[in-house]
């Protein structure tokens, strides 16, 4: 897929092959995308990021190219919070959620993928499961938060060669015996060790004597967790509490987990999404066939 293709590039490439684009933040963006987009007509293309994929749609919008198109999707992340990516552009579009598996994670999806990998009927209740991860996650969430609006500094993932994200060992931060919280502070100081190893050059940290006093403000305010939770944080943790909290453990739960919840988002799941409603708005105004029929 080009890996490393500048804005000019891309746009480049388009004029020459008349080739449309779909750019999305990363890889598991091209997975979910690629079951409902019809990608013989258009490709979908991951762009390191949401601030790429802004800049490769105002390239390709501002160069003029005839006999293709381009439109972008990013996550929200926390922008129904603090807004800060201010989108202008009508051809990007952003998650009604956290990200697309917050999304997934909040639709009938999930509780199919409980029932598809519940092979012995252990897991009484989704819902449940679903419920204590997320009470874990909000607090990651509110730490990001925290992060983001102080400038801390803090690192929650750190990207590997191959462009993947390795994400900070959470169940750290979770009882070894029955998986609960085990609290801001220690939070914090495992985060700010994790930034610490992985922190790019220059970057100070603010101390987490610091951050705790700004975490308990942020906490003051009770925000959604579909806009508060981060769907990778959620799918990382669920086996982890499955086994410390309800001692269930399954081999490989976490590749089968997460393709029974890719399996079970289905189409009409996403068309109860605005982000859906306001993509198929902007197509037939434009006259583009993008999803498959």
């Amino acid at each position: 897929m080009a890996k490393g293709r500048t804005e000019d590039g891309w746009s480049s490439a388009s004029k020459m092959s008349k080739q449309s684009y779909m750019f999305v933040e990363g890889k598991t963006d091209v997975r979910f995308w690629k079951s409902f987009i019809d990608t013989e007509l258009i490709q979908i293309q991951p762009s390191d990021g949401w601030m790429k994929v802004i800049n490769n749609v105002n390239k390709f919008n501002s160069s003029n190219i005839e006999d293709a198109f381009c439109l972008g999707v990013i996550d929200n992340d926390f922008e129904d919070i603090i807004a800060t990516k201010n989108i202008v552009l009508d051809n990007v579009f952003i998650t009604d959620y956290h990200d697309i598996e917050m999304i997934m994670l909040k639709s009938k999806a999930f509780e199919k993928a409980i029932i598809a990998i519940d092979k012995n009927d252990k897991i009484k209740s989704a819902e449940r499961i679903l419920e204590d991860v997320i009470s874990i996650t909000d607090n990651i969430g509110y730490l990001k938060l925290t992060s983001l609006r102080h400038s801390t500094g803090y690192v929650f993932k750190k990207k590997r060669i191959d462009d993947d994200n390795i994400l900070p060992s959470y169940e750290k931060i979770l009882n070894k015996t029955n998986g609960e919280y085990e609290g801001d502070e220690n939070l914090i100081l495992y985060i700010y060790q994790f930034s610490d190893k992985n922190k790019e050059k220059g970057v100070i940290l603010s101390k987490p004597e610091i951050v705790k006093p700004l975490l308990q403000k942020e906490k003051q305010i009770a925000y959604d967790s579909k806009q508060l939770s981060n769907g990778h944080d959620i799918m990382y943790l669920i086996p982890v509490v499955l086994k410390r909290k309800y001692k269930i453990e399954y081999k490989s739960i976490d590749d089968s987990l997460d393709a029974a919840l890719y399996a079970g988002f289905v189409f009409d799941y996403l068309k109860e999404t605005q982000m859906y409603k306001k993509m198929k708005a902007w197509c037939d105004q434009n006259s583009i066939t993008l999803f498959k029929p």
